[in-house]
């Protein structure tokens, strides 16, 4: 993943999520030990994520995002059409495991309806045509970053949605 193609910009945005998940922390006010606990990590690493040091695995973005009640979308650049529909009030949330192909379906979509293929996409965002297929796949969780990427590449935009039972 060291030569991903990415701009600042979009540095900034993932920066801003991780921002916007400490926040959250601080609002509910739940001690970084107690999230460390809960995402399964150490105390060390929730810090360098908060203090966007680090990015964590996307998988482990959205147990982080899952424990403060939020959800990843995948949403227009230019309009607040949202690709990834969250669950209806009352729904059972899925387990990130799961929740992850919510993510992926739309991206690969978006790939398919403006022809290009993997190895395409895998060219204009710097990585190989075997990871795009393993992220449309879900045996594959990328970073935040490349999510960012791919994302970008069909005018759309990684974010964070509040979600409640």
């Amino acid at each position: 993943m060291a030569n991903l193609r990415v701009n600042k910009a979009m540095v900034r945005h993932v920066r801003g999520l991780q921002k916007g998940l400490k926040l959250r922390r601080l609002e509910y006010g739940l001690a970084l030990p107690e999230l460390a606990s809960l995402v399964e990590v150490s105390q060390r690493t929730v810090l360098d994520w908060e203090r966007a040091y680090e990015q964590p695995a996307m998988l482990t973005a959205m147990r982080w995002a899952a424990v403060l009640d939020m959800r990843f979308i995948i949403r227009s650049a230019r309009s607040d059409h949202d690709f990834t529909p969250l669950s209806q009030p009352g729904q059972q949330l899925p387990a990130p495991e799961q929740d992850w192909l919510r993510l992926c379906a739309p991206l690969k979509q978006l790939r398919v309806d403006r022809g290009l293929s993997q190895t395409e996409l895998g060219l204009v965002t710097g990585v190989s045509r075997s990871s795009i297929q393993r992220c449309e796949d879900g045996t594959q969780y990328p970073r935040l970053l490349l999510l960012t990427a791919m994302a970008n590449q069909f005018g759309c935009v990684l974010d964070l949605r509040e979600q409640s039972l």
